[in-house]
This record gives structure tokens, C-alpha cells and sequence, in this order.
């Protein structure tokens, strides 16, 4: 399946959270119960399913990731 490369808009709720939205949930395998990592980055926060490895040459392509 081919991702669109646009990014999804989403309210963050008083309790914090933002709902993923289902065409990532499905891409990714994930549900209720999995983990994800959240990392800061220069311009906001990047997102990464946790059983998603990433080389090192993919993370540096995400502006400011600091690992």
C-alpha cells in the first residue's frame, strides 16, 4: 500500500492525546495495547511504531531528530 504524502490534522484533547488516525493504525499493524516512540524534534515531535526499526540513514533524513 502507498502512503500519501501528506500529514494528518488531529486535536490534541484536555487529557493530552491525539487519536492516530485508522489508514496508519492499519499501515503499521497497530491496535489497542501497542507501543509507539515519540521522539522531539526541532519543528514538533516525530511518531514511530515501535516494532518499526529504523537505519540509522532513515532517521537522519527527519530534520532534527535527536536520538
Amino acid at each position: 500500500m502507498a502512503m500519501r504524502l501528506r500529514g494528518f490534522r488531529r486535536k490534541i484533547d484536555g487529557w493530552g492525546r491525539i487519536v492516530l488516525p485508522k489508514p496508519l493504525l492499519e499501515r503499521f499493524g497497530l491496535g489497542p495495547s501497542h507501543m509507539v516512540e515519540i521522539y522531539p524534534t526541532e519543528r514538533g515531535f516525530f511518531v514511530k511504531a515501535d516494532q518499526a526499526d529504523l537505519s540509522p540513514e532513515e532517521l537522519e533524513r527527519i530534520e532534527g531528530v535527536e536520538m
